[in-house]
C-alpha cells in the first residue's frame, strides 16, 4: 500500500493493487502501463518513479 501525496505532502489518494481508492475509500482510477487512468478508460496521468505528472508534463505529486 502507497499514498499519493501532492507536492506538500498531503495525503491524497492511496493505491492498492492496480487501483487508487479516494480517501473517502471509492475507487476512482486504475493503473496499467506507468499511467494512471480514469473508470471512463481516459488516460489521466503518468507515473514515473516516485512522482506523478499531468499529461502536459507538470509533477503533481509523489508516491510513497
Amino acid at each position: 500500500m502507497s499514498w499519493f501525496r501532492d507536492n506538500y505532502g498531503n495525503r491524497m489518494y492511496e493505491r492498492r493493487g492496480d487501483y487508487i481508492w479516494s480517501v473517502r475509500g471509492e475507487r476512482e482510477f486504475e493503473i496499467r502501463d506507468n499511467y494512471i487512468w480514469s473508470v471512463q478508460g481516459e488516460r489521466l496521468f503518468e507515473i514515473r518513479g516516485d512522482f506523478f505528472f499531468d499529461v502536459n508534463g507538470n509533477r503533481l505529486g509523489m508516491t510513497y
